[in-house]
């Protein structure tokens, strides 16, 4: 550790000479998911078990996995490889100041960590961790103020979710009753299905969307590969405003099928050959109401029964996506779904940069509670 001075009535100490330190007993196949009690194993989420093996207030660590830390009061029990650590007087290391603390401290421990697939940490990894105690009041003080920011992390993520099941309550509102729809197969609403440009790429020419390109809503048009084409070959692979693409060959069954639309002006787009472009009949289908039936269970399931595999390869060709069977509601219909969806991306895009500018409020704030820059 650098030697700095201290605030007065800071001290420099070692973890070890002031907690305690146990791990679980446990397998993480003892979990119960009805359990009564908190299971704390490596994972992120908390699971449950029917039997409890501590009833305290303390800090858990996980020794392996991505080596999160977490904090609980009352009857629990953990899991082989974490650690459990409480402190020996709660009036010279206030607990919850010890879990602000290892939640900074973890960043320095994911680091030093042992391991290759897995990473793990040792008990002497966290016994000997020296740090700067501030006296007990000030300890306090600075946990009120995480508490406070933390509550509201908690706040925006409950806002995130919110606004994320809002957008499938607009689709249930709008199309509630799927059945009353004639049901058409894509094919007789799509102008052209078209399989991309196998031609090799480069550091010039046009720019072609591949695979990675097609995630979320609107395709994303940055670090694209470069393809130089014949102005003939261009006209064929180029995508205009509204084209959908199509992952159509892939190891995983997940990315079958998934979708993008393409939401730009500009010419020197083209796509590449693991991809079907499909040219949408604007007049009676809109590709946002498209691309989420076939994000819904039943566009799913119908997606997936016209899949075929093919040495470890899922893949649809032109010929299964046309024969896909869609209930069409009302082109004004499909359009309003457009325009609610698009304010409810930019709702969450807003959320997005709220919840950013708290996340780094939050470190900025344990940052300085570690160096004893936070002065209260």
């Amino acid at each position: 550790m650098n030697k700095q001075k201290l605030p007065e009535g800071w001290k420099e100490v070692e973890l070890g000479t002031l907690v305690n330190i146990k791990t679980g007993k446990l397998d993480a196949n003892k979990q119960d998911k009805d359990g009564i009690y908190p299971f704390f194993t490596c994972s992120e989420k908390i699971s449950r078990i029917n039997v409890w093996a501590y009833d305290c207030e303390c800090v858990l660590v996980a020794g392996n996995g991505d080596l999160n830390v977490k904090y609980y009061e009352g009857k629990f029990n953990a899991y082989q490889r974490t650690y459990i650590i409480e402190t020996k007087n709660n009036e010279e290391l206030f607990t919850k100041f010890l879990y602000y603390f290892l939640s900074k401290y973890v960043e320095v421990l994911r680091t030093n960590s042992i391991g290759g697939v897995i990473k793990y940490i040792k008990l002497g990894d966290l016994s000997g961790i020296k740090f700067h105690l501030p006296p007990v009041e000030i300890q306090k003080k600075i946990v009120t103020i995480l508490e406070k920011i933390e509550r509201a992390k908690d706040l925006r993520k409950k806002a995130d979710d919110s606004t994320k099941d809002l957008l499938k309550s607009i689709y249930v509102d709008i199309f509630s009753d799927m059945k009353k729809y004639d049901v058409i197969e894509l094919k007789d609403l799509v102008e052209e299905f078209r399989f991309g440009t196998s031609s090799k790429s480069g550091n010039k020419g046009y720019d072609v969307l591949g695979i990675p390109n097609v995630l979320g809503d609107d395709l994303i048009l940055k670090d694209c590969n470069k393809v130089e084409l014949t102005e003939k070959e261009y006209s064929n692979w180029r995508l205009l405003k509204k084209d959908m693409l199509f992952v159509r060959t892939n190891g995983n069954p997940n990315y079958i099928g998934r979708c993008g639309v393409f939401e730009s002006n500009k010419e020197n787009y083209v796509f590449a050959s693991y991809l079907i472009r499909a040219r949408i009949k604007k007049d009676l289908l809109n590709p946002y109401f498209l691309k989420t039936f076939l994000e819904s269970p039943l566009g799913r399931k119908e997606l997936f029964s016209k899949c075929r595999t093919t040495a470890g390869q899922y893949n649809i060709n032109t010929q299964g996506l046309g024969s896909i069977k869609i209930p069409l509601p009302p082109i004004n219909l499909q359009d309003e779904f457009e325009i609610r969806l698009k304010t409810n991306k930019e709702l969450i895009e807003q959320q997005k940069h709220s919840k950013e500018q708290i996340d780094k409020l939050f470190n900025a704030l344990l940052q300085k509670a570690f160096r004893g820059e936070l002065y209260v």
